[in-house]
């Protein structure tokens, strides 16, 4: 049986552009700042926020994990959207409301067609990068006029709060995850842009352990010379894929599922295993966003040489109107009443495609913050296989599901989680916290502005041995 195609998306761009509008340090006077349209009515901003919670309300499939009622969030929400001034107050109200069902496939995706947030809003001339919870700069634009000293440093300090706090307060609850790692990291990515003419203002530690106070302005599209020029760490390309050699161990890059990418796949994993055969397979998903669970499926047949293979399970809610009815005073209904009611369907076998044989080299996979969705899906298909390959890295971003795209006026998209994956043989949900590293390697400062890549050194070690 073919296995079932679910489209995941991809989490690739959606801390720099699909979780709501910006987050800043600093606000700036309105005399300052251009003011944002209003192009959303009252009745548009009830029916928008409306429609998001009865969608949630009945569709959203870890409904029986929240620890609130959310029709009390939505009665909170009211006033706020109501109030709002502008579309980026709305929208801005309109992104908490879905952030705080913790689940990163459960979000605003986008504003209305209107809304033009380049009009509004710049980047630092800088980029910021997490490293085990901690916030550096690693990007730094040499002609901005911002001391050098800050390339390298460590941001210990935002708007007179510490790091922590300020995500905590500021960032978090407009991030839509379910996990710290994936808060973490779109935190570090969203706080990179806010109101034009604003600065990121704090306290950054040098790179020689001195403490010094920083602002870096809002104006990367504004002030962009010719012949731009950073400080910086040059970055490494992450096609959607890629093979190259380390000696006779190949080092398989996939930075996506999308659909597009099969014929390379089969190419790549039988053409060229067939012209040099290898002593080991590295497969790098650190930077896979997702995206059709085909590609994971037929990836997994490169790996598990099994005759029939096992896909993921899910559960998805069931609202049934008479059991609803009944669930107040009648036990066997009572999940109904209470919106907890769930249709279960077990792991699904599928034969292999006789075509694609699989690798007969020890193989290793490589996993990130990044690593979600459909490449989550390629995960938690292999987890309990027996003798499966080691995870090497960090934990994943922790969301996958079909997601409900909903439209709101004006041409704004939202979605919703409708479907709880679970791991093939146990049974067991996936959601919450993401595929643990079977050896877990901590990235350091140190080793990224050395350009060391710790967790391929320990992938190649770890191989090697076998």
């Amino acid at each position: 049986m073919r296995p079932i195609s679910i489209l995941r998306g991809s989490l690739s761009a959606a801390c720099l552009l699909a979780f709501g509008p910006h987050v800043h340090a600093f606000s700036p006077s309105p005399a300052d700042t251009l003011r944002h349209p209003a192009v959303n009515t009252t009745q548009d901003k009830i029916y928008a926020l409306s429609t998001l919670w009865s969608e949630a309300r009945y569709n959203f499939v870890h409904n029986d994990r929240l620890p609130f009622d959310p029709d009390s969030l939505y009665r909170a929400t009211l006033p706020q959207v109501i109030a709002s001034r502008d579309d980026n107050e709305f929208y801005d109200q309109l992104t908490r409301f879905m952030a705080a069902f913790g689940d990163a496939h459960t979000q605003l995706l986008s504003h209305d067609s209107t809304y033009n947030d380049a009009l509004y809003h710049d980047d630092i001339p800088a980029m910021l990068t997490e490293i085990d919870r901690k916030i550096y700069i690693t990007s730094l634009r040499k002609n901005a006029g911002i001391d050098s000293a800050l390339f390298r440093a460590e941001i210990v300090g935002i708007a007179g709060q510490s790091v922590s706090d300020y995500f905590r307060d500021h960032l978090f609850p407009r991030i839509a995850s379910s996990t710290e790692q994936w808060s973490w990291y779109c935190a570090s990515r969203k706080i990179e842009s806010g109101p034009s003419g604003d600065s990121l203002r704090g306290l950054a530690r040098t790179w020689d352990g001195d403490t010094i106070p920083f602002s870096i302005p809002y104006n990367w599209r504004a002030a962009m010379p010719e012949g731009d020029d950073y400080w910086d760490v040059p970055s490494p390309a992450h096609p959607k894929i890629g093979l190259e050699w380390k000696d006779r161990i190949a080092v398989l890059q996939i930075n996506s599922c999308q659909e597009t990418i099969l014929p390379l796949l089969d190419s790549v994993m039988t053409t060229t295993f067939r012209e040099k055969e290898a002593k080991g397979l590295i497969i790098d998903m650190r930077h896979n966003s997702g995206g059709s669970t085909d590609v994971a499926c037929r990836l997994q047949m490169y790996i598990d040489p099994a005759d029939s293979l096992l896909l993921f399970g899910s559960q998805t809610r069931i609202n049934d109107a008479y059991g609803r009815s009944q669930g107040n005073w009648q036990e066997q209904y009572a999940d109904f009443y209470t919106g907890r009611a769930y249709r279960t369907e077990p792991a699904e076998k599928y034969a292999r495609d006789t075509a694609v044989h699989a690798v007969q080299c020890p193989v290793v996979v490589l996993i990130g913050v990044r690593t979600a969705s459909a490449a989550e899906d390629f995960l938690v298909n292999l987890s309990e296989v027996p003798g499966r390959p080691l995870f090497i890295g960090q934990p994943t971003c922790g969301s996958t599901g079909a997601p409900l795209v909903i439209e709101l006026p004006h041409g704004a998209w939202a979605r919703i989680c409708t479907l709880r994956i679970t791991f093939p043989y146990s049974g067991k949900p996936f959601v919450g916290e993401g595929i643990r590293p079977d050896i877990e390697v901590r990235e350091t400062p140190e080793a990224f502005f050395s350009q060391r890549d710790l967790t391929m050194e320990k992938a190649l070690e770890v191989i090697r041995k076998m």
